[in-house]
């Protein structure tokens, strides 16, 4: 970043870095052979609900390419934006970091990486603030010994109008609230606003599929003096839930952690066996339609 940027008192903290005037590089390299592919669960979306894409790096190569073995926000390799319907650009970038060794690793030939985002906000603000078109463009980005090495891809979703009254004031509650994002991200019973903001959202018809599965993970998740409440995630997973394939791997977890034979576990198996039914099926999901 340039030195007004990066010095304490520069410029004030949080200053977006979506408009930084910094120079390219000679030593970042957009790899020939590999393909970013962005899909969209959903093609159109409520206002007021996350974007749930699935984003998958393939060699299309004939040769090994080093190349991540992790698309996870988490890692932080992966970042993006959202460009609106008036063109204005908004950025997303991870939250939490957890640097692993070895991220990188050949990937062979034709083989891919997948992983999917979730998006809600970003840097400046709610990445989908209004209806209308939003192209999301994803980008990659590792290091290969000492090479910045780039790999990016695109789609575009549609966000739809609010349908009544109260619709419109869920949205709003939502899009207003920063903690709405840490409360997906990090989860916990100590982001009051964020899961005030979720609870309207739930309370709503029409964006309750799209905020179930993070009220579940709370739910299912053991906070500080608070068991996980495993039955209580099962009665928020249902055929309406939005998930994408990584929320389901997550979830599949929740069975064995609830206990196959017991009454919660049975049912999350069921409703998540039925989701997979559409999906590639893979390791995290493979036991779940014997326990249903």
């Amino acid at each position: 970043m340039p030195d007004i940027y990066v010095r304490p008192g520069g410029l004030p903290f949080g200053t977006s870095y979506g408009s930084t005037p910094i120079s390219p590089t000679d030593m970042e390299l957009e790899i020939d052979g590999l393909s970013m592919f962005v899909t969209p669960v959903a093609s159109a979306v409520p206002i007021g609900a996350p974007v749930r894409v699935n984003i998958t790096m393939q060699n299309q190569s004939s040769t090994p390419i080093a190349a991540p073995n992790t698309l996870s926000m988490k890692s932080g390799i992966v970042r993006g934006k959202v460009i609106d319907p008036c063109g204005t650009i908004r950025s997303f970038a991870p939250i939490v970091i957890c640097v692993e060794d070895d991220q990188v690793e050949p990937l062979e030939a034709q083989d891919t990486v997948e992983h999917s985002l979730t998006l809600l906000r970003g840097g400046q603000g709610a990445l989908f603030p209004m209806p209308g078109a939003y192209r999301i463009i994803v980008e990659a980005r590792w290091d290969n010994g000492g090479l910045e090495c780039t790999c990016t891809g695109e789609n575009t979703v549609m966000v739809t109008s609010a349908v009544d009254q109260a619709h419109a004031e869920a949205a709003l509650k939502v899009l207003s609230t920063p903690d709405t994002l840490l409360s997906l991200a990090i989860g916990g019973d100590h982001l009051y606003e964020g899961m005030a903001a979720i609870d309207a959202a739930i309370a709503n018809p029409v964006l309750r599929p799209h905020f179930a599965y993070i009220e579940a993970k709370r739910m299912a998740t053991r906070f500080r003096d608070r068991k996980a409440d495993f039955g209580a995630a099962a009665k928020l997973i249902d055929s309406s839930t939005v998930m994408s394939p990584a929320e389901l791997k997550r979830a599949a977890a929740w069975v064995k952690d609830a206990g196959p034979s017991t009454a919660p576990g049975k049912q999350l198996a069921k409703e998540l066996t039925n989701k997979a039914k559409g999906m590639k099926i893979k390791d995290g999901l493979k036991d779940l339609a014997e326990q249903a």
